[in-house]
């Protein structure tokens, strides 16, 4: 019984400790959900289209093909609208953090 006690503490200490080094500071937590909210803004007035491509790139990692398979679009109309859709994003995120 005091084996498995012990056996559970240490389980237990081993999973609440960590190590505060890798812990963000609050400073760090606000400025990602800045930059979450201000990214969450850019991709709401995006057209649908190019937001679609982009999300699916970007964000969910598919190659093109698929997505040019999930969207029933030609890989070259899905490869011109990640193009229009991430000088789109970027050019907006340029203007909000001037």
């Amino acid at each position: 019984m005091r084996r498995a006690r012990f056996r559970r503490q240490r389980a237990h200490d081993l999973f609440i400790k960590r190590d505060p080094e890798l812990a963000p500071s609050p400073e760090q937590l606000t400025d990602s959900l800045e930059t979450r909210a201000t990214a969450d803004a850019i991709l709401r007035d995006m057209s649908a289209e190019l937001r679609a491509v982009f999300v699916l790139f970007e964000l969910e990692g598919l190659p093109i093909p698929e997505i040019a398979d999930r969207l029933t679009l030609a890989t070259g109309t899905v490869a011109s609208r990640l193009r229009r859709a991430r000088k789109d994003f970027f050019d907006r995120l340029a203007r909000a953090s001037a």
